[in-house]
């Protein structure tokens, strides 16, 4: 593993848990985030930027880095992200209403 790709993973990580602290914050204080500040933050606490850059560990060098970083694939990531983190709220609040007895 290149010195790159242990950069960009810990980086993932570290985002991650760090937003894991923010929702912790949030929860404490009871206080529920704004919309986008929940949109933006629930890719990193579901571990959006972490998945990705698995998977990009698995492709070695075959796409050079520059690519992710275009605004196009950005775009991508993103929607990748949001609809893997809105799925997963949509099934995740089915589930808490369950356990609550709603």
């Amino acid at each position: 593993m290149s010195a790159n790709v242990r950069t960009q993973f810990r980086c993932a990580i570290q985002d991650m848990t760090d937003s894991w602290v923010w929702e912790l914050a949030n929860q404490i204080q009871n206080r529920i985030p704004d919309p986008i500040d929940y949109v933006e933050m629930c890719r990193k606490t579901f571990g959006s930027d972490l998945t990705m850059s698995l998977s990009r560990l698995a492709q070695g060098n075959e796409i050079p880095q520059e690519i992710y970083r275009t605004r196009t694939m950005r775009a991508l990531d993103n929607s990748a992200a949001d609809f893997a983190c809105l799925t997963n709220d949509i099934f995740s609040y089915q589930l808490e209403d369950v356990e609550i007895g709603r």
